[in-house]
């Protein structure tokens, strides 16, 4: 995903803060963010990529793998 991609994410998240909030100042947006576990876009994409690799590394996922490798 773009760096502009996840910037305007990150935008979209800060205006929903915002509005659910009534607050405009970026250092409220961002200790509101913080308190709420509203991450930056990027972690949270990252949180997930990691959560899928380490699923596919878990002996369930190894054992189908390694059968089709036999196989092949």
């Amino acid at each position: 995903m773009s760096k502009h991609s996840l910037k305007t994410l990150d935008f979209c998240v800060n205006q929903a803060v915002d509005k659910i909030f009534n607050t405009c100042d970026k250092d409220c947006i961002t200790q509101i963010r913080l308190a709420c576990d509203l991450p930056d876009v990027s972690v949270v994409i990252e949180r997930r990529r990691m959560n899928f690799m380490n699923n596919m590394l878990d002996n369930e996922h190894l054992r189908y793998l390694s059968l089709f490798w036999v196989h092949c």
